[in-house]
């Protein structure tokens, strides 16, 4: 699915956006300081969220405009803070069709939103037809469909078929058709389609050294931002759930070396600033209280990420480059495991990218979500720098 349109009402600084467009590969959502640039990315990324270590979920005493709150008490409840409209690509239609038929959908575009304190999204559209859902089955069953042509609801046609008392597999079928509820059939084979929201801002940058056990024993959504990113370092190389132990540091070591290499030559094709710089992974072994016997304590490994400059023959931590380089980096690492085109297109939502980074490292960060992301995913990010803003041929 393509990701349409938008709505944001009743959100921290946005009244009602209005409706608005975003079907482009790469949308830059352009305005000034507090202009609620951030509000309408966070808002979209609650419509499906991937853990990222942001909020997942709406709040009203965190996120309802505080000068309606009082007013709207009552009704906060049913407010809708983001709706979305999706277009349903051919492979989205045939996942349906291959079950229920070709008169299974309604239409070819779908609308989700998301309430406050609300767990999931819910449909804003009707976008399935049980009865001709109910009807492909019929045919699927070696049934004649026109003997229950009159039929104009799913309840009327089970009806008919139980009616036909001559043919066996009608009354089976109806009993089946009794017990089935279609339309949440055909939406759920639709709710695994729609894309997932991942968010990333500053907040996401990784840390110079992180707890290898934290990651793999804390539940994703407890993680925060750099933790989150940290973790998709360790995917990259492969083992977010290998155990690290002093016996298995070769072997650790070599697939985390891997990654560090993958990570480089990234660097070298979308860092123009300096090609001197390399990336380094290691890991140490600390030592951690062991309530089993508090004699022998438990080893803890730590993943340490440092830069070598080969001009200067120097490696520092992540502390001691500048922030924008740590963001670039960071932002690598975050979405390297995106780039692959496997797997359902995602929606990407990036607010401020390369706020520190020089004119130059932005058009580099364009270049890297046009070639890398675009391809597979739809992007969405804010900016109000002009480096940020990429003219569209049409308009000259």
């Amino acid at each position: 699915m393509r990701l349409l349109s938008a709505h944001i009402t009743k959100f921290k600084s946005v009244t009602d956006s209005g409706e608005f467009t975003l079907n482009g590969d790469v949308t830059a959502l352009v305005g000034k300081n507090e202009s609620g640039k951030t509000a309408v990315l966070e808002a979209l990324y609650r419509v499906d969220p991937l853990s990222s270590g942001h909020p997942t979920n709406f709040n009203e005493l965190r996120d309802y405009p505080r000068r309606y709150r009082s007013r709207d008490k009552a009704a906060i409840t049913s407010a809708k803070p983001v709706t979305v409209t999706f277009q349903l690509e051919q492979a989205d239609i045939d996942a349906v069709t291959q079950d229920f038929g070709a008169d299974a959908l309604r239409a070819d575009v779908v609308t989700v939103g998301r309430k406050y304190d609300a767990k999931w999204f819910y449909w804003e559209s009707a976008i399935s037809n049980p009865l001709g859902a109910a009807r492909h089955l019929v045919t699927k069953a070696g049934l004649d469909v026109s003997r229950y042509a009159d039929a104009t609801t799913v309840e009327q046609l089970i009806a008919a078929l139980r009616a036909d008392s001559e043919a066996e597999a009608a009354v089976q079928l109806a009993n089946d058709l009794a017990e089935r509820d279609l339309g949440a059939d055909i939406r759920k084979v639709l709710r695994s389609r729609i894309p997932d929201f991942q968010y990333f801002d500053e907040y996401s940058v990784l840390p110079g050294e992180v707890s290898i056990t934290r990651l793999q024993t804390i539940d994703e959504a407890e993680l925060g931002p750099q933790e989150r990113t940290a973790l998709s370092l360790l995917k990259l190389a492969g083992v977010e759930s290998a155990e690290f132990t002093a016996d298995s540091y070769e072997s650790r070591k070599a697939a985390l070396e891997a990654a560090a290499n993958e990570l480089t030559d990234q660097l070298f094709d979308y860092w123009t600033q300096n090609p001197s710089l390399s990336v380094e992974l290691d890991i140490e072994f600390r030592s951690k209280p062991n309530p089993q016997n508090p004699s022998v304590p438990l080893p803890d490994p730590w993943l340490h990420i440092r830069i070598k400059n080969a001009k200067h023959r120097v490696t520092l931590g992540m502390e001691g480059r500048s922030k924008g380089f740590i963001w670039f980096f960071s932002f690598l690492a975050a979405f390297s495991e995106y780039t692959s085109g496997t797997g359902r297109r995602r929606i990407i939502l990036l607010d401020e990218p390369g706020l520190n980074l020089h004119a130059k490292a932005q058009a580099d960060l364009l270049r890297y979500i046009e070639e890398r992301l675009a391809p597979h995913h739809q992007v969405v990010y804010s900016t109000h720098s002009l480096f940020m803003i990429r003219v569209c041929p049409e308009f000259g």
